[in-house]
């Protein structure tokens, strides 16, 4: 099994976000939190199978909009970002570069 690392910009985008929709609903952030944590998990089997862009792999998260940003190094997965869909496409281009830099 490979190891995932989590950078910090990532776990903060997490937090970001699980905030977010807990303002909207309580225990809706623990939802988003305990939904994505299932979506990391998964690329311990599924690292790889996904779609490039911006030069991370990108994996579709199950439940919201949001998808995961990783870089596949020889040893270990590394999730470079979680970002949120609905923003605008060059806003998601530039956090991409800037993260997996």
């Amino acid at each position: 099994m490979r190891d995932l690392i989590v950078l910090a910009s990532a776990a903060e985008d997490l937090k970001l976000a699980r905030d977010f929709y807990e303002t909207i609903k309580p225990e809706l952030g623990k939802f988003f939190h305990e939904s994505l944590m299932s979506d990391l998990d998964s690329l311990a089997w599924a690292h790889g199978s996904h779609s490039v862009y911006f030069g991370c792999c990108r994996k579709l998260a199950t439940y919201f909009p949001f998808c995961i940003y990783y870089i596949e190094t020889e040893m270990e997965t590394v999730v470079a970002g979680i970002l949120d869909l609905r923003q605008q496409q060059g806003k998601t281009r530039r956090e991409s570069n800037r993260k997996s830099k």
